[in-house]
């Protein structure tokens, strides 16, 4: 039948496969365009292909809680790095935490003025209240030991709550877990292991261990080091994971 001219009639009907004449396989590779946006990836919701346009660094693909589709989140049983801070200054702080029910956190601190009465801490979502409480265990490395409680503190402190001068530096690793709401006790649980040494004593040095709890029930979105007075001077690094 001769070509009459004009419009060529609707697109015949094909699909996307190798039988020939039916339009081929699809090709993704530098050929077929799209409206999405530079590192979307699709999904389908049963209906039609939907765009998860790309998540912010570090974050993994997982299943929304409602269990119907993919999103970006934080990856059950993998660490990230959530953030850092360093220097000299009132606080060290890592801020604008989202998700992630266990932190792990480093520490390495000491007091930037000479001061016979200020200790270190560390505080949790900006709560300043005297709402912390804190057990540690100073191991002296001569064989001493010292016991550290308070129910009323500020922050959880890192060593000796009567403070030490200027030679002494604080360093170690805290385990924080925010509590399912599910438990009878809920809120924040805190441990810690570390080592407060004096640079120009040896005998000392304290190991220390220990723990706390915090009654605040929020999602852990702030994370922060400061002294008791004066500024703090060091390094933290916090990471994060979801329980899986």
């Amino acid at each position: 039948m001769p070509f009459s001219g004009g419009g060529g009639g609707a697109l015949p009907a094909h699909v996307h496969n190798s039988v020939p004449l039916q339009g081929g396989p699809l090709d993704f590779v530098n050929d077929t365009i799209s409206s999405m946006n530079a590192g979307s990836t699709t999904f389908s919701n049963g209906a039609a292909l939907q765009e998860l346009v790309i998540g912010n660094a570090g974050e993994s693909m997982v299943v929304n809680p409602a269990g119907t589709q993919p999103e970006w989140g934080s990856g059950g049983g993998a660490w990230s790095k959530v953030g850092s801070d360093s220097g000299d200054q009132a606080a060290l702080n890592v801020t604008g935490i989202s998700g992630g029910d266990i932190f792990h956190i480093f520490y390495n601190l000491e007091p930037s003025t000479l001061t016979t009465t200020a200790y270190p801490r560390m505080r949790i979502n900006s709560v300043s209240s005297a709402s912390y409480d804190c057990c540690l265990q100073n191991q002296y490395v001569t064989g001493a030991t010292a016991l550290e409680w308070n129910q009323t503190a500020t922050g959880f402190f890192l060593g000796h709550e009567d403070g030490h001068n200027s030679q002494y530096q604080y360093c170690g690793d805290i385990y924080l877990q925010k509590i399912p709401a599910s438990q009878e006790s809920n809120g924040m649980f805190m441990t810690l292991r570390g080592l407060t040494y004096r640079n120009d004593s040896a005998q000392m040095s304290y190991i220390i261990y220990g723990g706390g709890y915090q009654p605040d029930t929020n999602d852990i979105t702030d994370i922060s080091f400061t002294m008791s007075s004066g500024n703090i001077s060091g390094t933290i690094q916090v990471n994060s994971l979801t329980y899986s």
